[in-house]
């Protein structure tokens, strides 16, 4: 009899779509789809085989400083935290008090609560905190967002301050399931998209969802 385990290094997907049953195996091994620092999720995070991959076409292994906008649980900074030694400055904010609670959590599991700095600050109004080489965010969207929340608005401050914030020659990384917001904003920005990765993934209940990995640098 097969239990599911979150921890397992054998992953099997099976879903009915119209017709059709689809079966979809993953065998990478734990330190790269499952991580033991998780203490908890957030519903409809990012997990950390994205974050991973997000980071690896940041090409954080060559940066100094990083930061992570919408921090969450902190799944993007811990798993640039375990990547890259050459990395200096870890930063991340949240405005949510639970979030940021989850996040020390499983930073502090992960070993690296002396090298990730954590802010509770808004995407709308706070202070300069510094500049950096590399800024990424698992953007909100769907059911993770406030309610009545502008998603237009989010979006295009979030690119505003990660212009004024990111170094020259700086890179922008973006995981997020709206698309067509996102490309809409980034085509009247300062920024262009240097690479693209669109993802197909199941859901728990058995549809799909398509989101995409953004990696951008200024005009």
């Amino acid at each position: 009899m097969l239990e599911q385990n979150l921890e397992a290094d054998l992953k099997i997907n099976i879903a009915k779509i119209d017709d059709t049953w689809e079966i979809g195996v993953q065998a990478t091994k734990r330190p790269l789809s499952v991580r033991d620092y998780k203490v908890h999720n957030m519903s409809g995070a990012v997990d950390s085989t994205i974050a991973y991959s997000l980071n690896y076409l940041c090409g954080i292994e060559n940066k100094k400083s990083y930061l992570n906008i919408f921090s969450g649980s902190a799944t993007l900074l811990i798993e640039a935290g375990l990547s890259s030694n050459n990395l200096d400055t870890l930063v991340g904010f949240d405005n949510n008090k639970t979030h940021l609670s989850m996040a020390y959590q499983n930073i502090r599991k992960a070993g690296l609560i002396k090298k990730i700095r954590l802010y509770e600050k808004d995407i709308y109004n706070f202070s300069d905190i510094g500049k950096f080489e590399v800024i990424v965010a698992d953007l909100p969207f769907g059911m993770v967002i406030s309610k009545n929340e502008d998603l237009n608005k989010l979006y295009k401050s979030f690119v505003d301050y990660s212009a004024k914030a990111l170094d020259i020659g700086g890179t922008l990384g973006v995981y997020t399931s709206e698309t067509e917001l996102f490309k809409g904003i980034i085509k009247n920005s300062d920024f262009k998209v240097v690479n693209n990765l669109k993802l197909k993934l199941v859901t728990n209940v058995g549809s799909y969802i398509y989101p995409e990995i953004f990696i951008c640098k200024k005009k």
